[in-house]
């Protein structure tokens, strides 16, 4: 039940922010966001069962996310949805055209939620969503503060709501990027109370109306595992983007089965990350 808020074009230091959590079976094997040594320019976390990524970022100036949907389940016959992530940010084509490609595959694969950014212009960078289970065709996304969990991009879940707050808060509140407070959004391990108020973020697009909330521990923005070989959220990640095409990543990965959730590494990344040949900002 992973958790992703991300802001395009919001705030004018950074055109590109994004706040995410990965929640995934303690037991199965994945590394820490590094950079790949079969594909060097590409840099994040990687699963080892299957070799894909959930957050992959490329040299080239592209990022790829992804969240699995339950509601198209898997068999055992399907591609891994990992190797959708590193797929687009590998391929040269314009961003909505490699996006539609993987889409119109899409059956190949059990139910996802994929996010794709491009920055040509770092002034406002390009963003697409798809999902196999709501989408036809890609859908371009313009300047805001956007959701996506395991249901149709910006559904209304408290957490959703609950980290989004947080991301459009610090945005528009903060002169520096409020990394302590961002992390602490992502780590709430309580479901996030219905009834406060979201002055800065209310949802852009709201598809997902509707659709039931996750229950118990899985309706935290923060999934606390339940032991060593559980469910939870295993690793936070802060991305920004700066206009001169710098890519700023800090990762936090989570002990099992903690009260209160306890870090126990931090990552710290800072790169170029923009088009070859192409001037920042023009």
């Amino acid at each position: 039940m992973c958790l992703i808020a991300f802001a395009i074009g919001v705030h004018p230091g950074w055109p590109l922010v994004v706040l995410a959590n990965r929640d995934e079976w303690l037991e199965r094997p994945s590394a820490p966001a590094h950079w790949w040594t079969d594909r060097p320019e590409c840099y994040g976390g990687r699963d080892l069962r299957a070799s894909g990524s959930w957050m992959l970022t490329h040299t080239g100036g592209r990022l790829a996310m992804l969240t699995n949907d339950p509601r198209k389940a898997r068999s055992p016959d399907q591609a891994s949805r990992g190797d959708l992530v590193s797929a687009l940010v590998a391929d040269d084509a314009p961003l909505e055209d490699a996006t539609a490609r993987l889409l119109a595959g899409g059956q190949r694969f059990a139910g996802f939620q994929l996010v794709g950014f491009d920055w040509r212009d770092t002034r406002l960078p390009e963003a697409v969503w798809a999902s196999n289970v709501d989408a036809v065709s890609p859908e371009r996304l313009g300047p805001g503060v956007y959701t996506l969990t395991n249901a149709p991009l910006d559904t209304p879940w408290r957490k959703a709501l609950h980290l989004g707050q947080a991301l459009a808060d610090g945005l528009f509140e903060a002169q520096d990027p409020p990394l302590q407070a961002w992390l602490q959004a992502l780590a709430t391990d309580t479901s996030p109370d219905p009834s406060e108020g979201h002055p800065h973020y209310a949802g852009s697009k709201q598809t997902g109306a509707g659709i039931p909330e996750p229950a118990g521990p899985l309706a935290n923005p923060f999934v606390r595992s339940s032991g060593p070989d559980g469910y939870g959220t295993r690793v936070s990640t802060i991305l920004r983007l700066d206009h001169e095409g710098r890519l700023y990543v800090d990762e936090w990965q989570w002990a099992a089965a903690s009260t209160p959730p306890r870090w126990t590494h931090r990552r710290s990344s800072r790169f170029v990350s923009r088009r070859a040949g192409v001037p920042a900002g023009v």
